[in-house]
């Protein structure tokens, strides 16, 4: 049921106000210590290491690390990954976007003797005598993008055996960095030989804008010394945020927009280009219950498969349409959260179907997750992620999809450079170094494509979420259509924007 906007822009004023003073006043207090020391387990001390040079051309000056900033408990609220877990089982040492240094002898490399999670864990191994002076850095040139954050933290699994005596016992350390060049964290010196969490807070580095992670190994070596971490993270919180009704989004800088299909009003395009016979049969996007209302007999629309998922969101393409991407009219910046319930229910070869952002007005740059249909296998569901026509990641299998004609949830969640997506709620992928296509202009939308030469595919998606949408500008075209040389059908539509189709862009 849609509702009506309140007529008082001072009313609205006072709603939000209000709502406003309620998030201030529910707001969680200042991070607490986690749980006292396990005896018997050395506990880390504040330091801070100079790099001879600087990863980056900036230099912000030096931060300081207390004790009570090392081994922080989470706050309450909701974090997400800035950067996918590492668990240093790829092919590749140092994995993209780490370095480490020396890149040879005593230094980082990859050990298989401990690891938490997978094969390898990364480690520094030594049986000789002698200077150790080796560090394993992340965050590439750029550092690490933490906009859009309210909170961040370092997390990482680690295995100690070095010797604290002598006048330089040899440390491993855990730092952070707003220049690539100073660096401030913990360090510590013990035998433990088993597997221990250690954390870092990096909320001061909140302002900064970006930052770099690293670990270290010093000191003067008298014999064997082992240190080894598995599965390193950087998580994120997401700021607290007032969730307003749709009728008051114009008095709020962002607002959560979502829609289960089921009041056919509810701002989607709902087309239908089609015919009786084949050569009619362009495209069709809109709301499920309507066309079935409108068309109740016939099945060339809406075949009985597709009749069995009422409020929904309805797609396909036929002999002309080779793309489609509805749009609900509203933009996003560079911090959102977007996902949809996915699920074929026709003809699905090879079709394809997701999620776009970063549109511009004209429809030529976007990113896209899609989900492929291979019937391969009885119907096994792959993967893509692009940037307009360059792959960011080719079809893929995941083990997080479920294949067939069942329902797949898909999540993006962009913060800045950082985008991570989510499938049925486990992180499949995430990069980064994106940072294209964040203006306040930049539009969502929704996306089906079928195979060259094979048309009448169908999707249907459900429970759109949209968090961080603004409100409603963009190019007022809610639908973009990339169709075949010769569209015999009439393009009289204002709200449609055709474009034709070359192949240079084929999602496959």
């Amino acid at each position: 049921m849609k509702t009506n906007k309140p007529s008082s822009p001072s009313f609205l004023a006072a709603i939000v106000a209000l709502l406003l003073l309620a998030a201030v006043a529910t707001t969680p207090s200042a991070p607490t210590l986690a749980g006292p020391p396990e005896p018997g387990i050395p506990q880390p001390e504040p330091f801070h290491i100079r790099l001879d040079k600087p990863l980056s051309g900036a230099n912000s000056g030096a931060k300081t690390v207390s004790a009570s900033q090392i081994g922080v408990a989470a706050d309450p609220g909701e974090w997400y990954d800035l950067i996918a877990t590492q668990n240093f089982d790829g092919g590749t040492f140092p994995p993209e976007n780490w370095s480490v240094e020396p890149d040879s002898g005593s230094g980082w490399a990859k050990q298989d003797a401990q690891h938490l999670s997978g094969s390898y864990s990364a480690g520094v191994v030594t049986t000789t005598t002698g200077i150790l002076n080796t560090q394993m850095v992340y965050g590439g040139e750029t550092g690490i993008s933490l906009q859009g954050t309210a909170n961040a933290e370092l997390k990482f699994s680690y295995w100690l055996n070095t010797d604290p005596s002598g006048d330089d016992p040899v440390y491993f350390g855990w730092a952070a960095s707003a220049d690539g060049q100073n660096f401030y964290g913990a360090r510590i010196s013990g035998s433990v030989s088993k597997w221990l969490t250690g954390t870092l807070d990096l909320g001061q580095y909140i302002d900064e804008g970006a930052v770099w992670v690293a670990f270290f190994v010093n000191g003067t070596n008298t014999g064997a010394q082992e240190v080894y971490v598995d599965d390193v993270s950087v998580q994120g919180m997401e700021p607290y945020r007032v969730y307003l009704p749709a009728s008051l989004k114009n008095y709020a800088t962002t607002f959560t927009f979502t829609d289960d299909f089921s009041d056919t009003g509810s701002g989607w395009p709902h087309i239908l280009e089609w015919g009786s016979t084949k050569e009619e049969r362009g495209y069709i996007t809109g709301y499920i219950d309507k066309f079935i209302a409108d068309y109740p007999n016939d099945y060339s629309i809406v075949g009985g498969a597709c009749r069995e998922h009422p409020h929904t969101y309805f797609m396909r393409n036929g002999e002309w349409a080779q793309r489609i991407i509805a749009k609900p009219g509203l933009t996003v910046g560079s911090q959102f959260v977007m996902e949809v319930d996915i699920t074929y229910c026709d003809d699905a070869l090879f079709a394809s179907t997701g999620l776009v952002f970063g549109l511009n007005s004209d429809n030529s740059q976007y990113y896209r997750v899609i989900l492929i249909y291979d019937p391969g296998g009885g119907g096994t569901m792959k993967y893509a992620i692009w940037r307009d026509s360059t792959v960011l990641v080719s079809t893929s299998p995941s083990a997080y999809l479920n294949g067939g004609f069942s329902t797949n949830r898909v999540k993006v969640v962009r913060n800045g450079c950082n985008i991570s997506v989510y499938f049925n709620d486990h992180l499949e992928w995430s990069t980064s170094g994106e940072c294209s296509y964040t203006g306040d202009d930049r539009e969502v939308g929704l996306f089906h494509d079928r195979y060259p030469g094979h048309g009448n595919t169908g999707a249907v998606l459900d429970n759109f979420r949209l968090e961080g949408a603004l409100q409603a500008s963009g190019s007022g075209q809610q639908v973009a259509v990339w169709t075949t040389e010769s569209w015999p059908l009439e393009r009289s539509l204002s709200n449609v924007q055709y474009i034709e189709w070359r192949g240079s862009d084929e999602a496959k």
